[in-house]
């Protein structure tokens, strides 16, 4: 109870900058940073259809989300969350996405969840996810069973019983079942394919409610100016965008900035998620003790060389 949850595990010795920030920004909307990220579409053409030619069916969704769950992988600190000021890392990577069931009307939105470790191929989170995705659009989930009933209550009890469950959540008592079954509102990241509605992509709020700490959205393919650095010459290129939006006291700018700076280089060679995860690929997670200890033995270490010199 209270550092103790189901989802994840209490994060200790951070530094004083990082718990005053989550004390001070209190709501994900009042920390929530922007970032738009641009991918050409011609190796993301070329790789899809390739593998088209052997028998593997790809679209954009599938390597956006393979690539989604592999920055995740590479940074773990990106997998992180707060509820009530304190910090905690997420057990497992879950992303989640909301589905139509039918998209002429409109109707019967339902969330699909994926459970991923982080170590598997595009192959392995495609075939997850499609599986998933079956059983969502085939049948009722927990979450919509659970939204049904909420639906029926006077609005008073329904602000009760949701009032409730911010509690339980902020003391650790809900479930890993009741989180992933029930819950669209607690995972890692969640994403929104809307180029599969025609639309651009746009900057999605990050929901207060649950930990959920990043919103991506996926828009159309629609060609734009690309300038050559080195020749001046403009062409026409054929880019998707994902619109980016991020709980900043997680991680720090320069963490966030290597993160989205390896999700593009990663969308740009789509092949390298065919392979699994190298661990000397992985960012290590250091405490602030272990940084201001390293910091002090460089201190030591430049003073050593001034003396010798």
């Amino acid at each position: 109870m209270f550092n103790k949850r189901a989802d994840g595990k209490f994060v200790k010795g951070l530094d004083g900058v990082t718990k005053l920030g989550a004390v001070i920004m209190r709501s994900k909307e009042g920390s929530a940073n922007y970032a738009r990220v641009q991918i050409k579409t011609k190796t993301l053409d070329e790789f899809i259809a390739k593998r088209r030619e052997e028998g593997i069916e790809y679209n954009y969704r599938d390597i956006v989300m393979g690539a989604i769950a592999r920055i995740y992988t590479l940074f773990p600190k990106y997998n992180r969350f707060i509820i009530a000021g304190k910090f905690f890392q997420r057990n497992y990577i879950d992303l989640a996405m909301m589905a139509h069931k039918d998209l002429r009307s409109g109707d019967d939105e339902t969330a699909v969840k994926t459970r991923l470790t982080g170590y598997e191929t595009l192959g392995e989170i495609k075939e997850k996810f499609t599986a998933r995705l079956k059983v969502a659009l085939e049948a009722l989930n927990g979450t919509d069973t659970t939204s049904d009933f909420l639906a029926k209550l006077p609005y008073w009890a329904m602000r009760g019983v949701v009032n409730i469950m911010r509690l339980a959540d902020r003391w650790g008592l809900l479930s890993d079942k009741f989180m992933f079954e029930v819950s669209p509102f607690h995972c890692s990241a969640f994403l929104s394919d809307l180029k599969s509605l025609g639309l651009d992509a746009l900057y999605h709020h990050v929901y207060n409610f649950g930990n959920c700490g990043a919103f991506f959205t996926m828009g159309k393919e629609k060609l734009v100016p690309y300038v050559n650095q080195q020749t001046g010459e403009i062409t026409a290129e054929k880019i998707i965008e994902l619109g980016v939006t991020l709980d900043d006291r997680v991680c720090d700018g320069l963490y966030n900035s290597r993160v989205l700076r390896t999700l593009k280089r990663i969308l740009d060679n789509p092949a390298c998620l065919e392979e699994r995860v190298n661990e000397k690929d992985i960012h290590k997670i250091k405490t602030y003790k272990e940084i201001k200890a390293e910091k002090k033995a460089a201190k030591l270490k430049k003073k050593l060389k001034k003396k010798k010199a």
